[in-house]
């Protein structure tokens, strides 16, 4: 009895260290692309309005595909403020693999 409760033990520890484990790399930001069947349309032109204050950031129009999506959605470049000090905006990527388009959505960094 003693050797299947340290067993049970044994299992039971090592799943939640695995659980951890797993959950680590969400936090630290890695990025994760979506298949997507269509390229993207071409990028829209747009002009940037006056830039409300020195501490706000142009992030420019983008093509985003939604969870779930049967198309690309445009997104309109606006004027943001960055959510920490020194944070840098890196676009979305679209980049072709094993002949599928793969989309990453932007994000701060």
């Amino acid at each position: 009895m003693k050797i299947r409760s340290a067993i049970g033990s044994l299992i039971l520890g090592a799943a939640l260290a695995a659980s951890f484990t797993l959950a680590a790399p969400a936090e630290a930001g890695v990025r994760i692309g979506v298949h997507v069947g269509i390229a993207r349309p071409a990028l829209r032109r747009e002009v940037a309005a006056v830039r409300p204050s020195s501490h706000h950031v142009w992030v420019a129009g983008y093509w985003h595909w939604p969870e779930g999506g049967r198309e690309w959605a445009w997104v309109g470049g606006a004027w943001t403020l960055p959510p920490h000090a020194h944070a840098t905006w890196v676009g979305p990527r679209y980049v072709r693999r094993d002949g599928e388009w793969v989309y990453t959505s932007g994000y701060w960094r």
